[in-house]
């Protein structure tokens, strides 16, 4: 029976077996009959074999790196310790001391010296009689008139003012939903918007409508819608005052 080895080349044993092998080959070779053809084998020149001189040479190199650290310990053994490691000078603060100020209460100021006024003319006698006098009140031309921040006040002024000027603007107590006009709705419109120009009077009703803008077909109900609303009163110093405002009023189709 025939043994077939399985070698790996790596492994030693496989080594030492394909060794084994060519010592065997070689020696059969040698014992054969001479003959006419030269003998050659497939060895290395020693001269050549890079590998023969390998481990000498780690081993020199080892031994040359520890000469050279050991070396530079020898000769300088501060430098090589302390290489890193040297700390930085301190800063040193100087701190001055600074006595505490004490501020000491001035005395009090000297009272300043009295000196009487010189009356010029004849002395004041100590009683004086003023005789009566007749005073015409009627002849006098008094203004009764207040007088107020912008001068005197007369009357309250009935002219209305403008919202942007007054103190409290009107405000809107009871709100009309306006009815959406059949000729809007022949136009197809779903909605829209008219602002008019009211005139809220001292009691909180319109007194005048003016149609400032928006659709046509909404003038007369958004005239009509702003004649229904009802104010607060605006008021200007204290005082009822008429005011015109502006207003929008919104239409919608459902």
């Amino acid at each position: 029976m025939q043994i077939i080895h399985h070698r790996y080349p790596h492994y030693l044993i496989s080594q030492l077996a394909a060794e084994d092998d060519r010592r065997r080959l070689i020696q059969r070779l040698k014992t054969d009959k001479p003959n006419d053809v030269p003998l050659l084998t497939r060895d290395k020149q020693p001269d050549a074999d890079l590998k023969i001189a390998y481990k000498t040479t780690i081993r020199q190199s080892a031994i040359a790196a520890f000469v050279l650290i050991g070396t530079v310990f020898l000769y300088n053994p501060e430098e090589v310790l302390t290489v890193g490691t040297r700390s930085r000078p301190a800063i040193v603060f100087n701190m001055q001391h600074i006595p505490e100020t004490i501020q000491k209460a001035l005395p009090p100021a000297p009272p300043r010296p009295v000196v009487p006024l010189a009356v010029e003319g004849e002395e004041v006698p100590d009683s004086v009689t003023i005789e009566p006098t007749d005073l015409d009140l009627d002849a006098l031309p008094l203004d009764l008139a207040l007088a107020g921040p912008g001068g005197p006040m007369g009357p309250i002024s009935d002219e209305p003012m403008n919202v942007a000027d007054i103190d409290y603007k009107p405000h809107l107590l009871t709100l009309i939903m306006p009815a959406f006009p059949e000729e809007a709705k022949k136009a197809k419109l779903k909605q829209g918007q008219a602002r008019v120009k009211l005139l809220v009077d001292k009691k909180g009703n319109v007194e005048k409508v003016e149609f400032i803008n928006g659709p046509p077909h909404f003038r007369e109900e958004a005239i009509s819608t702003a004649y229904r609303y009802r104010f607060r009163p605006g008021k200007h110093q204290g005082e009822v005052r008429k005011v015109w405002m502006e207003v929008s009023i919104q239409f919608k189709y459902d």
